[in-house]
């Protein structure tokens, strides 16, 4: 982030207190800038994906506020990409991607071109007809970002996208987003577990403790490169370590 970063979202004083007495959240305060991709990591249950509920509107805060700078998102201006790949198995690639414009009654001809232009963004031209059985877990993946994005969302949440595949199909994701982020400008809410992937994709990390999650730290990344061979630095791996720590004193 620079200095002419422009905030688009400010969270302040954020906490959620869930029917049962279970509290996910206790104060949570951010700044997520335009454009960038912020990370929220932190163990499982933390909270990081009750904060984005609450970002998608989704959940509504027991305490706090979420002050949109430029006015609340309308509708289609927030994608929402799931743990999993949340695909309909009876429908092909390209009925899976319409189903946002389905649900807002844009006729098949009205959302094409956007849906041609999602479908090329995460490079599954030729697999229009396919059914979900018939790709890969990191096709799938795609499928669901290729839906995400096909609105034109000025924000995109993004909940443990790449948890469940294999560590190779994830770098190249992680890859792949870099890109997307890069060529549509949109900004991004990435929620892991995984320090390597916070450090590598992330213009800021908001670290987080266990259960009420609380945000330990803020930090901002400026890694020399963001090409994958960062990944074996010394920068990298000093990033990591200086997150690991911070993981570790939260548990505490």
């Amino acid at each position: 982030m620079t200095a002419a970063a422009e905030t688009q979202i400010q969270i302040a004083g954020l906490g959620r207190i869930f029917p049962d007495g279970t509290q996910a959240l206790e104060d949570v305060s951010l700044d997520i800038e335009k454009r960038t991709i912020t990370t929220l990591l932190g163990p499982s249950g933390c909270g990081k994906s009750t904060l984005l509920r609450l970002l998608s509107g989704l959940d509504t805060p027991t305490t706090g506020s979420i002050d949109w700078r430029n006015g609340p998102p309308q509708p289609g201006e927030i994608g929402y990409v799931f743990q999993n790949a949340t695909l309909m198995p009876w429908a092909s690639v390209w009925e899976n991607i319409y189903l946002p414009f389905r649900i807002k009654g844009v006729s098949r001809n009205t959302a094409s071109e956007a849906i041609g232009s999602a479908i090329q963004l995460v490079a599954l031209n030729g697999f229009e007809q396919h059914r979900p059985h018939q790709l890969s877990g990191g096709m799938q993946m795609r499928v669901s970002i290729a839906r995400a994005l096909a609105t034109s969302p000025s924000l995109l949440l993004m909940d443990e996208p790449f948890g469940a595949l294999d560590e190779i199909t994830r770098f190249r994701l992680n890859d792949e987003l870099l890109q997307i982020q890069s060529a549509i400008g949109c900004t991004i809410v990435f929620v892991t577990h995984s320090l390597y992937e916070a450090a590598y994709l992330s213009d800021q990390i908001a670290v987080m403790s266990p259960r009420p999650g609380k945000i330990i730290e803020t930090r901002n990344v400026s890694l020399s490169s963001r090409e994958s061979s960062i990944r074996s630095t010394a920068e990298f791996a000093e990033l990591c370590g200086t997150l690991s720590a911070l993981l570790s004193e939260g548990d505490g």
